[in-house]
């Protein structure tokens, strides 16, 4: 194992107990800085995954087992779909850079189709992103890598993109 693999899997994993236990922190109640604390903490964390993906071995990494790579989409879809307070533009960007850039692997795109938060697909996240076209191209690139290779349901991809402004 290279070095690289090495610390990867070691940061992933530790990145991703992190974002867990953060993640369980939002149910109790905290007061206003401990939760933007939280908020912030969770930005980084996903940032770091974020830019671990973007190297060709940190994706091989996620995705050459799937225990990892449903580990990874489990932890952020659940940042997607159950938000505590108001959704984060910010965190869902780093969010759906994470999705883009799993999505360039087929082996990623036959997981979503189990795997993809269902907020993607309706008028939550498309109300909150409706202003940022860079959002709205990676959305739209995250659906078109899905559908290009057969590996998603081209109804359901279709019907999304089609409601997605041009």
């Amino acid at each position: 194992m290279s070095v690289w693999m090495l610390l990867c899997h070691t940061y992933c994993w530790v990145l991703l107990v992190i974002l867990v236990t953060l993640i369980s922190e939002f149910s109790i109640p905290y007061n206003h800085f401990a939760f933007h604390g939280l908020l912030h903490m969770i930005l980084v964390a996903t940032f770091i995954i974020q830019k671990i993906l973007v190297q060709d071995e940190g994706l091989r990494y996620f995705c050459s087992f799937a225990e990892r790579f449903f580990a990874l989409t489990r932890v952020m879809g659940t940042m997607v779909d159950k938000p505590v307070g108001e959704p984060s533009l910010r965190l869902l960007k780093h969010i759906l850079r994470c999705y883009v850039r799993l999505s360039d692997c087929p082996r990623a795109c036959d997981g979503f189709k189990i795997s993809l938060p269902s907020k993607f697909r309706d008028a939550t996240i498309l109300n909150l992103i409706r202003d940022d076209l860079e959002a709205l191209e990676w959305l739209r690139q995250l659906f078109v890598n899905i559908a290009t290779g057969n590996r998603g349901s081209p109804p359901l991809i279709e019907e999304t993109l089609s409601i997605l402004p041009s």
